[in-house]
């Protein structure tokens, strides 16, 4: 049998979200389907970090259009005259031709209900001038209902994997359940693989030495918090600052506040507040970090803000109790049950709640030892081969 993936999303330098997934679980997959025919899906040469290949596997580099649709169209015309019996895709974006035998997996659906939280710039940036006409033309071909956007592409993309897909995986009750109900998906058709994580002896391996030459490196050797993710309205970045402001302004002795990741969708208006001589001083803006950085950061950290509006399964938040590091989660999403009150949860929408948060997360001892002893215990139940596992199983149903 010929077993297809979609690796082009694991063959990437940054490897966050989608892309940190489909790399740990494509890699994972390869010596369980070793009795296959395996062909991998890449725009590029693949990087050198993947594992050694055995000859069941093949490599079919797929460089033609750069930026325009790949999916749609390279992968498409490579599926149409070389079909394989299974495709894999892990990420929603499911190639217009494909066989029936396809397995996608869909993270979530906050674009479905928190639209205000996407882009409304084009899906691809690069076309300049034509951005306009291609715009008209989805939206004219779509009868109105979609556009170029980055929202609407999302949209079809996981209407289309729906529709389509001889099974969506997802990765969190939570997901699914809003799979159902946005996306009128038949429930019997959608199978929860639970996502994997670094286990705390992966964190112990960091050095004092490490820790201490990187931090300095950094210019930060106070006390901070840490924020892991994109900085973007998804991910609330603009109430992680106000809440710290307020917090910063009522504490003696504050922690500093660290932001590590790439700049995201609504970012810039955040900049602005950082212009403020005191919290110019005190956060710290890491911009994407390698993950031996990532590491360090983690175990170094007071806490975690992870109070995001919407998540399909927050892996950082879980990685920074494998850290040994409390979590202040927001209680909305997939977070209350992939934590399990192993985090101290907020509201959100109340910005008194979160600074409170702050205070309690990183003065409060007894709770900061509850929540470290349930979160190393948490964690265990959440691994890379358990997921990759599970994703073999239905890849092979």
């Amino acid at each position: 049998m010929t077993i297809g993936i979609d690796a082009s999303r694991a063959n990437v330098a940054q490897r966050t979200g989608t892309e940190r997934y489909a790399w740990e679980v494509i890699r994972r997959l390869l010596p369980m389907l070793a009795s296959h025919q395996i062909r991998l899906y890449v725009r590029e040469q693949l990087r050198d970090d993947w594992p050694a290949l055995t000859p069941n596997i093949s490599v079919r580099v797929l460089s033609w259009p750069p930026a325009i649709l790949w999916s749609h169209l390279r992968l498409s015309w490579e599926l149409l005259w070389h079909r394989p019996d299974i495709l894999f895709v892990p990420a929603d974006t499911v190639p217009l031709i494909h066989p029936s035998n396809t397995v996608s997996t869909i993270h979530d659906v906050g674009f479905e209900r928190w639209p205000e939280l996407y882009r409304q710039q084009s899906v691809q940036r690069r076309l300049g001038w034509l951005r306009p006409l291609v715009h008209l033309a989805v939206r004219v071909l779509t009868g109105g209902q979609y556009g170029a956007t980055e929202r609407d592409y999302h949209r079809w993309s996981a209407r289309q994997a729906v529709r389509s897909c001889r099974t969506i995986l997802t990765v969190s009750q939570f997901s699914k359940q809003e799979i159902v109900q946005t996306l009128k998906a038949d429930s019997q058709r959608i199978v929860v693989t639970y996502l994997g994580v670094r286990q705390p002896d992966h964190f112990a391996a960091v050095t004092a030495d490490r820790r201490q030459t990187l931090l300095s490196a950094l210019g930060c050797q106070r006390s901070f918090f840490l924020f892991l993710g994109r900085l973007e309205k998804k991910k609330n970045i603009d109430l992680v600052v106000a809440a710290y402001r307020r917090y910063r302004r009522q504490q003696p002795n504050p922690a500093d506040l660290v932001l590590a990741g790439s700049p995201g969708y609504g970012w810039p208006e955040v900049v602005k507040s950082l212009a403020d001589p005191e919290l110019a001083r005190a956060v710290h803006v890491l911009g994407w970090q390698p993950d031996e950085v990532v590491d360090v950061l983690q175990v170094a950290a007071v806490a975690l803000i992870f109070v995001s509006q919407y998540e399909g399964f927050g892996i950082p938040a879980l990685e920074s109790l494998s850290a040994g590091v409390p979590v202040l989660a927001s209680r909305h999403g997939s977070l209350p049950e992939v934590l399990n009150g192993a985090a101290l949860f907020v509201d959100t929408g109340d910005i008194d709640e979160v600074v409170n948060g702050y205070r309690r997360i990183s003065l409060d001892q007894r709770l900061r030892h509850r929540l470290i002893a349930a979160g190393r215990q948490r964690v265990r139940s959440f691994t890379w081969s358990a997921t990759a596992v599970a994703t073999a199983r239905v890849i092979m149903a």
